[in-house]
């Protein structure tokens, strides 16, 4: 019984992993660029920070994220390019979704945006490979 929840348990580790990274990410830049010392006492720690932003990574990507993860797992998929440029499309195209970017076309701004999301979601899909990825479909029983 143990052993058919290996595979379901990786997978779940892994992407909430991954969800922790983006968080931590996402937090250290939400945190270092507050305005003024006083404003920061509006996110408690970096800590509440990064749990904060883990749990909104998390459920922006869900789906997309989920219908990628069990492509990938059926296919025994392995190779971090895959994960890496999935990652990468996801976190640009939920940051431009999200972010005023494109309300406000500028140059910088967007440059801005598609550069730091593109490491956020390279990062972060170097994550859930490392902890499933790189492991897809090894312990199938077909």
């Amino acid at each position: 019984m143990l052993l058919r929840l290996r595979r379901p348990l990786r997978i779940v580790t892994a992407y909430v992993g991954a969800c922790l990274v983006s968080g931590v990410m996402l937090a250290t830049v939400i945190v270092t660029k507050l305005p003024d010392a006083s404003a920061r006492e509006v996110l408690p720690d970096l800590f509440g920070a990064t749990i904060a932003m883990a749990r909104i990574s998390g459920i922006v990507a869900l789906v997309p994220s989920a219908i990628m993860i069990a492509i990938l797992e059926w296919r025994a998929e392995r190779r971090w390019v895959i994960y890496g440029a999935f990652g990468a499309i996801l976190a640009v195209v939920a940051a431009l979704i999200i972010s005023d970017a494109l309300i406000e076309p500028r140059t910088a701004n967007l440059l801005v945006t598609i550069g730091g999301s593109l490491l956020l979601g390279l990062v972060s899909a170097t994550a859930y490979w490392w902890i499933g990825g790189r492991l897809a479909g090894a312990d199938r029983s077909d």
